[in-house]
C-alpha cells in the first residue's frame, strides 16, 4: 500500500510539473500578443483597446509600449484615421490608454479616447478585461466591452466577450484557440446577437515564429436572424501580418481585421 501511495503521489507531482512546464512554455511573447487571429476573441493581440478585440488581451502587456496606427474603412484610402496608444503592464495585469483622430469626420476633426485594463487571476488561470471608446471632441457616446480569456498562456485558450455594455449588451462572442506546436495555431471564433438565432463563425490559421507571423481567416453566417455584431472583421477573408523589426519594434498589417485596412508600429520602451 505504501508503494502504491508513493506511486500516486509521484504521478500527481509529475502531472503538476508538466502542467506548470506547459504554461511556462507559452509565455506572453508568443504569437497571441503579436497579432489578432480570427475575430480576436480567443486570441486577441496586446493592442486590444485598438478596435473591438477581446479586452482581456491587454494582459499580454509586460512593461511599456507606444503604438501608432492608421486605418481606413475602404481601400480608396479617402477616410484614413490615425491613433496613438500607451500600453503598459506589470506581469499579472495590463492596460492601454490612447486617442483616435478622424480628420474626415462631419463637422471637422474628431477625437475619440480609447482605454482598457485587464488582470490575470493566476489561481483560476483566467484573465478578465474591460475596454472601450468615448468621444472627446466632435464625437460623442461611449462603447464598452467585457472579455475573458481562460488559460491565456496555455496551448488551449478559450475566449468570451460581451459587446455594448453601456447601451445594453448587443452581442456575444466566444472562441477556442489550439496551438499546433510553437509555429502554428488554429482558432475558431463566433459572434451572435442577443437572440442567439444567427451566428458568424470564423475559423482562422496562424503560422510563424517570434519574429514573423501570418494569419488567414474566413467567416460565414449560420442562421436567418438579424445581423450579428461583427466587431473586428466580419465575413469573408481576413489577412494579418506582423514582423519584429530589431528587438523593440513590431509592425502589423491587417486586411479586413480591425478595419478594412490597418497598419501599426509598436515601440517597446
Amino acid at each position: 500500500m505504501t508503494n502504491r501511495n508513493t506511486f500516486v503521489r509521484t504521478l500527481l507531482a509529475a502531472g503538476a510539473t508538466a502542467l506548470s512546464a506547459s504554461a511556462m512554455a507559452y509565455p506572453s511573447n508568443n504569437y497571441t500578443n503579436m497579432i489578432p487571429v480570427s475575430e480576436a476573441i480567443a486570441h486577441p493581440a496586446y493592442n486590444a483597446n485598438t478596435g473591438d478585440q477581446n479586452p482581456a488581451g491587454l494582459v499580454y502587456n509586460h512593461g511599456s509600449r507606444i503604438l501608432a496606427d492608421a486605418q481606413s474603412g475602404n481601400t480608396n484610402l479617402n477616410n484614413i484615421q490615425f491613433g496613438g496608444d500607451f500600453l503598459f503592464g506589470g506581469g499579472t495585469w495590463g492596460g492601454g490608454l490612447g486617442v483616435n483622430v478622424d480628420p474626415n469626420a462631419t463637422g471637422g476633426t474628431s477625437l475619440t479616447g480609447t482605454y482598457g485594463v485587464a488582470a490575470h487571476i493566476q489561481g483560476l488561470s483566467t484573465a478578465i478585461g474591460i475596454g472601450g471608446r468615448t468621444g472627446l471632441s466632435n464625437a460623442s457616446g461611449t462603447t464598452l466591452n467585457l472579455g475573458v480569456l481562460i488559460a491565456p498562456y496555455s496551448p488551449l485558450t478559450v475566449g468570451l466577450t460581451a459587446y455594448g455594455l453601456t447601451g445594453g449588451i448587443d452581442g456575444w462572442g466566444g472562441g477556442v484557440g489550439f496551438e499546433l506546436g510553437h509555429n502554428a495555431a488554429f482558432v475558431v471564433d463566433a459572434t451572435t446577437n442577443t437572440k442567439l438565432d444567427t451566428f458568424l463563425l470564423k475559423p482562422g490559421l496562424w503560422v510563424g515564429n517570434q519574429k514573423l507571423g501570418l494569419t488567414v481567416s474566413w467567416g460565414f453566417d449560420v442562421g436567418n436572424g438579424a445581423a450579428v455584431p461583427n466587431p473586428i472583421s466580419g465575413k469573408d477573408l481576413s489577412i494579418g501580418l506582423n514582423a519584429l523589426l530589431g528587438r523593440s519594434i513590431n509592425w502589423q498589417f491587417c486586411y479586413q481585421s480591425i478595419d478594412k485596412l490597418y497598419t501599426s508600429l509598436t515601440f517597446d520602451l
